[in-house]
């Protein structure tokens, strides 16, 4: 947790791969819109030049019309399809990392501008052309449709990649572990006692600057974290607390990587949380001194983590009324 030495942070690796994958889409398609756009510019060049000589790849063309039009159909969906999928999950997994701006970091002004450029070719419609020149014609009205399109995957590629740069630096900020220095931001007033209305107050003040972690302890040995992110509500949180449970604030957030050689304040035992990469989850754990290393292994594993003292004098305790 408290920490000087940068560490390794970055999305999940099967963000990464289905980010890799929709990049390949979005190439295929647009290679496949170039292969069309030159082939429908040398066949319009020989209908209205009469030049015998064709290429491979236009007599293709002409010989598989329906084989053209079906890949060509397939490609397009693929792609869109995958973006907005891509985009979706995106979203999903951010909501982890930086749920206060989620939005933020996906979008990018590619987007709109894509959508233009291939919401274009969609609406053009052209009449069936009843003579040769009227193939000429319609041949160059479908280079120029293909181009536009090849304009909107070339910008949409542009996109992906900026989105996925946004993404990688949303998730390093949310996951800098503060340093020594750092104090905590838990106001003095910030007092112990009974968790009534006053007191959660003073957690929504708190969380106007930072995340908050609470730890809600309903017996020896039930414990469940909550994190209330920067600017969020704290009311989830309360609900899901039963009357008599005692809550435990802690002025640290949960951290991001694990650096070498990090070592917590001393203690006999900590109160461990670990948020879980396949869920988000947190999850508690009672960690001995001999067991830091074990946690620590762990840790490298979750999306973020967190190492308390059970009697940490920075925590501020409190009993939810009513029990």
């Amino acid at each position: 947790m408290k920490d000087t030495t940068a560490a390794v942070i970055g999305p999940p690796r099967s963000w990464e791969f289905g980010t890799r994958a929709l990049i390949l889409a979005v190439g295929v398609a647009g290679a496949f819109d170039v292969f069309l756009f030159a082939g429908e510019l040398a066949l319009r060049h020989h209908l209205s030049t009469g030049d015998p000589a064709v290429s491979p790849n236009v007599l293709w063309i002409i010989d598989h019309p329906m084989d053209v039009w079906l890949l060509h159909f397939v490609l397009l969906g693929a792609y869109i399809g995958g973006f907005y999928l891509w985009r979706h999950r995106t979203r999903e997994m951010l909501g982890y990392f930086v749920p206060a701006d989620a939005d933020g970091a996906v979008w990018h002004w590619s987007v709109p501008v894509w959508s233009l450029l291939v919401g274009i070719p969609a609406v053009v419609r052209r009449h069936d052309p009843a003579s040769g020149s009227d193939v000429v014609s319609a041949l160059g009205v479908d280079a120029l449709l293909d181009a536009v399109r090849i304009a909107g995957i070339t910008v949409l590629l542009i996109g992906v990649v900026a989105i996925r740069d946004q993404v990688r630096q949303a998730i390093v900020d949310s996951r800098k572990p503060r340093t020594t220095a750092e104090p905590a931001l838990v106001p003095a007033e910030f007092t112990e006692g009974v968790a009534d209305d006053g007191w959660w107050w003073q957690v929504r003040d708190t969380v106007e600057e930072q995340d908050l972690v609470l730890l809600a302890s309903t017996g020896e040995g039930e414990h469940r974290w909550l994190l209330i992110p920067r600017g969020g509500d704290p009311a989830k949180a309360r609900d899901a607390i039963p009357p008599g449970a005692t809550i435990t604030a802690f002025p640290e957030p949960p951290a991001g990587g694990v650096a070498d050689g990090w070592e917590p304040p001393a203690a006999e035992e900590y109160h461990g949380l670990l948020k879980e990469p396949a869920d988000g989850a947190l999850r508690y754990r009672r960690v001995g001194a001999g067991e830091v290393t074990v946690f620590l292994e762990a840790a490298r594993a979750a999306l973020s983590w967190g190492l308390y003292p059970v009697d940490a004098p920075d925590a501020v305790v409190a009993v939810v009324p009513g029990g």
